[in-house]
């Protein structure tokens, strides 16, 4: 039996990484077979016979194999930060001993970090779904464990603070800020935006989520962003927003140029908002009808509950 792995977690059982490769050992030698986890999970789901699942440590790798590469890029992320915890604590434990009150007190160990907590039952009960689909048990112990209270923010942008953060923004991320001003969508969304997305009516947007397909219509201020853009690094490439080298900007690039901005602004004695906030100031600065169907609701209690943060006027009696 190999030793127990002390790293690298987040990889199929016989796959490690080396450098920018992930490797297996086949017939002795160590063998390249994957250039990104996600290939390394199917191709350890292509090439290896699965193991029958004992414990929950086996299910977490069914998951990893079988679930996680249809989901999307952030949730494939967060997953593989947070499943090392789910191993560290049920790992060894067989899926049908466990019970709500285990999770409880998996969710209580976390309760400084509401959210990471919320998202590792969120993760759990999708573990448990896959173990009811396989019929290991009958019941989701995280079906009536209760998530921490969400807080939502109630930051609302001022012209005054885009601005002040597009002075001293890197030039593409000047026109992030106002494209996602401008189109209320999210940053994945606008990140995933490619040429081929760009019509003669609009831009061509696949809401998250579930969403459905949207058709952004042009405006004179929306094709000024674009053709900026555009205009910003190599010429010929795929992605509208993009870096310097013309690739697309990768969520741990945009969090990692967001951070410097951020440094650089509280240097100069100013804070910088979240860029989710700037889709709460597209819902806000227009009236309710028009802000809901530009974010993609189906019902205006959303963006009116969730994304509007300025105060509704109205007149007195006399």
């Amino acid at each position: 039996m190999g030793r127990k792995r002390t790293k690298n977690h987040h990889l199929p059982p016989g796959i490690e990484q080396h450098g920018r490769k992930f490797r297996a050992r086949i017939k002795g030698k160590k063998v390249p077979v994957a250039d990104s986890v996600a290939e390394a999970w199917t191709w350890h789901q292509e090439n290896c016979e699965q193991r029958e699942i004992r414990t929950i440590a086996d299910l977490c790798d069914r998951y990893m194999a079988e679930i996680l590469p249809d989901k999307s890029a952030s949730w494939q992320r967060d997953v593989r930060s947070m499943m090392p915890l789910i191993k560290r604590k049920f790992g060894h434990g067989r899926p049908r001993d466990v019970r709500p009150r285990h999770v409880y007190q998996f969710r209580n160990e976390l309760r400084d970090t509401p959210a990471a907590a919320n998202n590792h039952v969120a993760l759990l009960g999708s573990l448990f779904t896959l173990a009811i689909e396989l019929g290991l048990v009958d019941e989701n112990p995280c079906r009536h464990v209760k998530k921490f209270p969400r807080a939502r923010s109630e930051v609302y942008v001022t012209d005054e603070e885009r601005d002040t953060a597009k002075k001293y923004a890197p030039p593409m991320y000047a026109l992030l800020i106002d494209f996602a001003e401008v189109s209320g969508r999210r940053r994945g969304e606008i990140l995933a935006i490619t040429r081929d997305d760009l019509t003669d009516e609009g831009i061509v947007i696949q809401a998250s989520k579930g969403g459905p397909l949207l058709l952004l219509e042009w405006s004179d201020e929306l094709d000024y962003i674009v053709q900026s853009a555009l205009a910003l690094g190599p010429p010929v490439r795929r992605y509208v927003f993009s870096n310097r080298n013309g690739h697309k900007i990768t969520p741990t690039g945009f969090d990692s140029a967001w951070r410097r901005l951020r440094e650089k602004m509280r240097k100069a004695g100013h804070d910088l908002f979240a860029f989710r906030d700037l889709r709460a100031k597209s819902a806000s600065d227009d009236d309710l009808e028009a802000a809901q169907k530009r974010l993609g609701h189906t019902r205006p209690e959303i963006t009116q509950r969730v994304y509007r943060r300025k105060p509704d006027k109205v007149k007195p009696l006399r």
